[in-house]
């Protein structure tokens, strides 16, 4: 992660919606990668990726979920599902950078 990039999103959030979204963005993103010594919340344009696939043609970039997006969805699939022992097996199909993995496995230790 170079440091133009990441004033280069900063600046386009600010740009966009101001602050509150910028002091969002840190939390719910790149606080969790400092924290878990991790690399998902920066976005990669489809121009920098190389995929060689059909399905690849469908898409625009790669995007990091938020963390509470990640958490409200596990509980309300435990929900759903009536998984109160968290005796399940988790998998996420096309993972990315793999947040949604370590996010919900912390939440399912607790």
């Amino acid at each position: 992660m170079s440091i133009k990039s990441l004033l280069k999103t900063y600046t386009n959030l600010y740009n966009t919606r101001g602050i509150k979204l910028v002091i969002k963005y840190f939390l719910e993103c790149h606080y969790f990668d400092l924290k878990n010594k991790t690399d998902t919340h920066l976005m990669v344009r489809k121009s920098e990726m190389h995929v060689d696939s059909d399905n690849f043609a469908h898409s625009l970039m790669y995007m990091v979920s938020w963390t509470s997006v990640i958490k409200s969805a596990t509980r309300s699939v435990e929900e759903d599902l009536m998984l109160k022992e968290r005796k399940y097996k988790f998998i996420d199909i096309g993972c990315g950078k793999g947040k949604a993995i370590i996010v919900s496995s912390r939440s399912r230790k607790r």
